[in-house]
């Protein structure tokens, strides 16, 4: 009997020998790969704990490996722990929603990733996963912003951590929209002008660019418009009596009274209380308002332009500015006049 006792106490003590506790000594790297190893088998591998599972990770005394049991615990709380070796991303006015919340984990792996900066999976995946309404939209789009799905995607134009711009901008609105639209860019058969050119080169901006940058009228992703418009807005010569609808966008700054017949305040543009701008737009062949008016910028006041593409015509446009008024001449009309004030009979 006490044979056997002694018997069963040597084996308790050959086993607890024979089976690791690596939670209760100083493992080593060897000890992990030989249950971790998956960790490990993407391309890049986080440098600190390529070197030493011990440069993050500390024993907690528990035993290890034991089932539904930790054996190790990390060293700091993230982020605080990616800090130590890491400058802090988290210094600047805006912050990315995952760094404001200290989950650096939630786009980086922490052991291996197949992408140099450890991330989980590349932009605009990587994004997308949790902008879905952005993702949906640019599934449904008409027109979708080609930066989005070529190069760097997102991050041609946001930082993943941190910026002083708003929306994590790398540089400010305007900035960052030329450094691409500094040249004609040919899409889809249709050319975008070089409008960081005609910026520089007019005297007059259109005011919604002033005040609201690009993304005043431009959505920067995707849109249901042409051109990544945020509301409707016809480019043809005519709108067909349609005006108000096939000009909706520009609307949203300037009030609808443009296309009423009589105004007193809502316009300079008016003989008396005639509003002109309602002769020229409401009849079946209503003129569009880039017939007389620059989109972006123009050399004159009231963004009017010297000259007008009709068709494969440079249409003229001479208008000169008076006190009350002004003289316009266009090939499509003999020089006429008005006056906002109304002359009383002798």
């Amino acid at each position: 009997m006490k044979q056997g006792v002694i018997q069963h106490i040597i084996l308790i003590v050959l086993f607890s020998i024979a089976s690791p506790s690596f939670g209760q000594e100083n493992p080593t790297q060897k000890n992990c790969l030989e249950c971790h190893k998956k960790l490990y088998e993407k391309s890049f591998m986080h440098a600190p704990s390529k070197a030493a599972c011990l440069n993050c990770h500390i024993s907690n005394g528990k035993n290890h490996p034991e089932k539904d049991e930790e054996g190790f615990t990390l060293k700091e709380k993230v982020p605080q722990l990616c800090y130590t070796c890491h400058d802090p991303v988290n210094t600047m006015k805006n912050l990315h929603r995952p760094v404001k919340k200290g989950n650096c984990l939630g786009c980086h792996e922490m052991h291996s990733s197949n992408d140099k900066k450890l991330i989980s999976s590349l932009p605009p995946d990587l994004c997308l996963f949790c902008h879905s309404a952005l993702a949906k939209n640019v599934d449904t789009a008409k027109t979708v912003h080609e930066v989005i799905r070529k190069g760097m995607a997102c991050l041609s134009c946001h930082v993943p951590h941190q910026s002083n711009e708003p929306r994590l901008l790398n540089k400010t609105q305007k900035d960052l929209c030329l450094q691409c639209h500094n040249k004609p860019i040919t899409k889809d058969q249709h050319v975008i002008p070089n409008i960081q050119g005609e910026l520089s080169r007019n005297k007059y901006v259109h005011g919604a660019i002033l005040k609201n940058g690009c993304t005043g009228c431009h959505d920067p992703h995707a849109s249901v418009q042409n051109s990544l418009l945020k509301g409707l807005f016809s480019t043809a010569n005519y709108v067909s009596g349609k005006s108000k609808d096939n000009i909706a966008l520009c609307f949203n700054c300037h009030t609808p009274a443009l296309l009423e017949q009589k105004v007193t305040d809502s316009t300079g543009f008016r003989d008396g209380e005639k509003n002109l701008h309602f002769k020229h737009v409401n009849k079946f062949k209503g003129r569009n308002c880039v017939n007389c008016h620059g989109i972006h910028s123009a050399p004159n006041e009231f963004l009017l332009m010297d000259k007008v593409k009709f068709g494969n015509w440079d249409m003229p446009l001479i208008f000169t500015k008076t006190e009350t008024g002004g003289k316009c001449i266009t090939a499509c009309h003999a020089p006429k006049t008005y006056s906002r004030v109304i002359q009383k009979a002798q």
